[in-house]
């Protein structure tokens, strides 16, 4: 038997921010890029916080070709 993928705090992160809808996470993106605190972030390490900014780009990429409501 496989063991269960591990979710990690940083993928929790990302899909919680994520929930929170298309304009939100562009800017959560801003906040990240500027260092400015995420509520939902505290507890992560300053790289932890580095590959949520990561994650959110490569997704947000793929939504920036269509329109966000």
């Amino acid at each position: 038997m496989l063991p269960a993928f591990a979710h990690s705090a940083v993928d929790s992160a990302v899909e919680s921010l994520c929930n929170e809808g298309c304009k939100a996470v562009h800017g959560y993106i801003e906040q990240l890029e500027q260092n400015h605190p995420i509520a939902l972030l505290n507890g992560l390490t300053d790289r932890e916080k580095q590959q949520v900014l990561a994650e959110l780009r490569s997704i947000m990429a793929v939504y920036d070709r269509c329109q966000c409501q």
